[in-house]
């Protein structure tokens, strides 16, 4: 065989084996999804599947080309969700409820290997920058997935910041001032604040963010008095 054309097919297959990025595997399942929704019968079924079976197998390996910050990601998961809206419910079903279910796993798959898990005990945010970060996710997630029909976006964005915070507090530092009790005091109100309960409006509204962030709020409070430096 030509020496050169083995040097290639081996460059071609180190490539193909080569793990790839979990973004890059969500935006190919986007494209493919796409194809999917203009097939009809069984092709469309057959298109849906072979990218469903393609995305879960390659992310199970995937790795991020640059270790990115958690909330970073969960900005980008955000966008990736807003994308469902080419999904329409009443004639898509089924690739948006597939692309919201990957959009879950692809961010899981990036906070494994995020900026933050690869960063010394010294480089990790206090619980307090923590909080303050969840609870401004929050309010994106509040400003911006308003109106009917987006409940399921909703949730899964509210389950992508539970994610996120999840993957920072196990290591997140004790802040080196201020009680952490008086803190805790502090949040609940602010949370409060910001995703009140007064009225069926608002708690349709706001409680499922009002619930996680006093999870939140507890989890930090937790992580300040077991020592975290």
């Amino acid at each position: 065989m030509n020496p050169l054309l083995s040097v290639l097919l081996a460059l071609s297959a180190a490539q193909a084996a080569a793990p790839k990025d979990p973004g890059t595997l969500l935006r190919t399942l986007y494209d493919d999804l796409r194809k999917s929704s203009r097939a009809a019968g069984e092709s469309r079924d057959k298109l849906r599947k072979s990218a469903k079976d393609i995305f879960h197998r390659e992310l199970t390996a995937s790795v991020p080309k640059t270790p990115r910050p958690a909330w970073s990601l969960f900005d980008d998961h955000l966008d990736n969700l807003a994308d469902a809206d080419r999904f329409p419910v009443k004639t898509d079903k089924a690739e948006r409820d597939l692309w919201v279910a990957a959009c879950r796993a692809a961010l899981n798959r990036q906070l494994a290997h995020s900026k933050e898990s690869k960063g010394t005990d010294a480089e990790m945010p206090t619980t307090a920058q923590v909080f303050n970060e969840a609870i401004d996710a929050a309010g994106d997630v509040k400003a911006r997935f308003v109106g009917e029909g987006l409940e399921e976006l909703r949730v899964a964005a509210i389950d992508g910041l539970n994610q996120a915070f999840r993957s920072l507090i196990r290591r997140a530092r004790r802040p080196s001032s201020g009680d952490p009790k008086s803190q805790y005091a502090s949040q609940l109100a602010k949370i409060d604040q910001r995703f009140p309960l007064a009225g069926d409006a608002e708690k349709k509204a706001n409680l499922r963010a009002n619930s996680l962030l006093k999870d939140v709020a507890k989890a930090a409070l937790d992580r300040a008095l077991a020592g975290a430096k």
